[in-house]
């Protein structure tokens, strides 16, 4: 390595860093806020981590001439978003979630609640770089939090609390507006792989 174009190239396009980030929840499909403007900038002021999605080429062998070739045949998005927050006094954010989650399995009647409901249309994850400035962002479609993380307690030690929520996602896109004209609804997930609304579904009680 030529130690001084590498010094060049850092001086020139500088570093990401990963504690330049924000979140903002969108609203649920069907149009509700989940989180009022507060919520989000204790969220934010509070969020430890969070992980930008993976996402990967579905592909399989295909012989041709006696040669297997790999051959792509879809997008995989594989895993959940995990954010951890360093929890306040009250429990607010973990209430908040598990408020979110009684909309999706009511703890109960143990009914599940409509698609449109409990379903959040988007998830922003924003970079910035030392000035502030926005250099990237991924969109997450169609969230809901599938699990709230256990604490453990114990008397004897004083260690903060935590809570750390595991968000279930559908797909995501990054840079969703960079180079394009298209109105904020046009952006949203929408077309063919937008999913219908799923029927209620009764669960069983006791």
């Amino acid at each position: 390595m030529n130690v001084n174009k590498f010094l060049s190239e850092i001086g020139k396009s500088g570093i990401a860093y990963q504690n330049r980030y924000d979140i903002l929840f969108g609203a649920t499909r069907n149009g509700k806020q989940l989180f009022d403007r507060g919520m989000i900038e204790k969220m934010n002021t509070r969020l430890e981590s969070v992980a930008l999605p993976a996402s990967g080429i579905a592909s399989s062998p295909v012989k041709l001439q006696g040669i297997d070739r790999e051959m792509p045949y879809g997008r995989i998005y594989e895993g959940d978003i995990t954010l951890v927050f360093l929890e306040d006094s009250n429990f607010t954010i973990r209430k908040a979630f598990e408020a979110w989650q009684n909309k999706v399995i009511d703890e109960t009647t143990y009914l599940c609640g409509f698609y449109d409901e409990y379903t959040c249309e988007r998830l922003d994850i924003t970079m910035s770089n030392l000035k502030s400035k926005e250099v990237y962002k991924v969109r997450v479609f169609d969230l809901f939090p599938k699990t709230v993380n256990a604490v453990q307690l114990t008397a004897a030690g004083e260690e903060l609390i935590k809570t750390e929520v595991a968000i279930s996602y559908r797909r995501w896109t990054s840079d969703p507006e960079e180079g394009s004209s298209e109105s904020e609804e046009q952006i949203a997930d929408s077309g063919p792989n937008n999913p219908p609304r799923p029927p209620r579904i009764v669960g069983f009680a006791g």
